[in-house]
């Protein structure tokens, strides 16, 4: 085996994870697949916040099936939740919950089509996962004790084994699985201009709709000299934009205060790890994935407004405008309190620019309830809305809520809440219109010299270059907005 490819579904946590992946696969001699050759194996990076994303994942899996692929290993929060859902697809397909485990499973069995039946089984075969319900991996001893007696599946892939012998020193650790491997900070970020880094893991919020808390770790939060570190080499391998992302990002250092019996609260922490950040050399943007809205401290505003390089723009999550459904939701804080928060941020920052997640169809959502949502939306003028349709997460608390609503009503508010969405997304782009705005070059889009980047304020925008400037950092006069989308004129090079 010499080829893979890598399926991402879900957060840009999934994404950052999928690329420690994909160097880690490289590490040990597999090279990425070019089209339009298959893959001889594939990894399917999964998610489960709701059951369309697990219907994605799952459908990945069999696409990659139909085209050749000799063995698919599926990781991620879905394996973790629904394994079962995956491995009926086939043989071939395995569950590793945990990334780090993608290599011992690689050296320990053969990826040859006709492997025998019985080895298929025992790879699927489940231990428990340290403090998880769902079915895990058999042990590494397990496997490589059922590899050793089959005579068939001795001889492994030159590429894997040689890989692994490079590995085993560095970039591996015993643990009661067998061997761990240590997922290295990344180099780069597969094809793409901008890199996510994940600087957290963990939540232990416990929205009442949210699978997360119990399909991740505890609360973990990078050293920031790792997190420096990894961002300085990203910034030397050419990366202009870095973007801070976690599973509850405004949480980090919230542990490591917890456990030095520190008094510091998490947000002073984070404020003083963007600031460290947005110092780095050669670095031209720095991004905050998403916050809480309880979580935009004093600090953190003070450091965005202090520093250039760091983007003006919030990833606050509404999800409802009804403070009867927050409190179901189980969230903390009001509408007033978010209001509140997003005119503090207005009067900190004169153009900050406001993203959300919005939830509709919420268990027991009324009619009034919906219209507050959207009154909320109105009123801060939202620059993007990720509206998500309520999906019923066995295992939550709002799984068994009274008053479900019909799929029916759940559509009809997704798509009125998407058409408000869109309306203020447009209002938000007109009104900066004779503005000179700062992007990011992210793809040359025709011959006749068509480009388009991300600018500042998140919304991509087309302009006209003969020259190919991906990845460079540019200013353009946004000039229009037309149906595509915002457009506007190269001002410097």
């Amino acid at each position: 085996m010499k080829t893979y490819h890598i399926e991402v579904i879900g957060c840009k946590v999934n994404q950052y994870e999928a690329q420690q992946i994909s160097e880690l696969l490289e590490r040990m001699g597999l090279q990425a697949a070019k089209a339009p050759q298959p893959a001889e194996l594939a990894i399917v990076h999964s998610c489960a916040v709701t059951s369309r994303a697990i219907a994605k994942s799952r459908q990945t899996v069999s696409r990659s099936l139909r085209l050749g692929a000799k063995a698919v290993l599926v990781s991620g929060c879905a394996a973790r939740w629904a394994g079962p859902e995956f491995t009926k697809l086939g043989p071939t397909v395995k569950l590793v919950p945990e990334a780090q485990y993608i290599a011992s499973v690689l050296y320990n069995i053969t990826l040859k089509q006709g492997a025998p039946k019985r080895l298929s089984t025992s790879i699927n075969q489940g231990s428990k996962a340290p403090g998880r319900n769902k079915q895990y991996m058999m042990t590494t001893k397990a496997k490589a004790t059922a590899v050793a007696s089959n005579p068939v599946t001795k001889p492994l892939s030159n590429h894997i084994q040689t890989g692994w012998q490079k590995q085993v020193k560095g970039d591996f650790q015993g643990t009661e699985h067998g061997k761990k491997a240590v997922l290295r900070p990344i180099n780069g970020f597969g094809g793409h201009q901008r890199a996510f880094v994940k600087i957290q893991d963990g939540c232990d919020s416990f929205c009442s709709y949210c699978l997360v808390p119990q399909l991740r770790p505890r609360l973990g939060s990078r050293a920031p000299q790792d997190v420096l570190k990894e961002i300085r080499q990203l910034a030397q391998n050419g990366y202009r934009e870095i973007v801070l992302t976690g599973v509850h990002l405004g949480a980090y250092g919230q542990d490591t205060t917890r456990r030095k019996g520190r008094t510091e609260h998490s947000p002073a922490v984070l404020a003083e790890l963007l600031r460290q950040v947005a110092g780095t050399e050669g670095l031209e943007r720095v991004r905050l994935s998403s916050l809480e809205p309880s979580e935009l401290s004093d600090e953190l505003l003070e450091v965005m407004v202090k520093n250039p390089v760091i983007a003006k723009h919030l990833h606050l999550p509404l999800q409802s405008g009804s403070e009867r459904i927050l409190k179901c939701m189980n969230r903390p804080y009001t509408p007033e309190e978010y209001l509140g928060t997003v005119d503090r941020a207005h009067r900190s920052c004169g153009q900050m620019t406001i993203t959300t997640d919005i939830i509709v169809g919420f268990p027991g959502e009324t009619a009034d309830d919906f219209q507050a949502t959207m009154a909320v939306a109105e009123q801060v003028k939202f620059a993007r809305i990720h509206v998500f349709e309520f999906s019923p997460r066995a295992g939550t608390a709002a799984a068994v809520m009274p008053e479900q609503l019909p799929k029916q009503i759940k559509q009809q508010r997704s798509q009125e809440m998407r058409r408000l969405g869109n309306m203020l997304a447009k209002q938000h782009q007109m009104s900066l219109i004779g503005q000179e705005m700062k992007v990011l070059v992210e793809e040359r889009r025709s011959p006749n010299g068509l480009q388009a980047g991300l600018a500042e304020q998140y919304f991509s925008v087309r302009f006209k270059s003969e020259e190919n400037l991906a990845g460079q950092m540019v200013s353009v006069l946004l000039e229009a907005v037309d149906e595509i989308g915002p457009c506007g004129r190269l001002l410097v090079v």
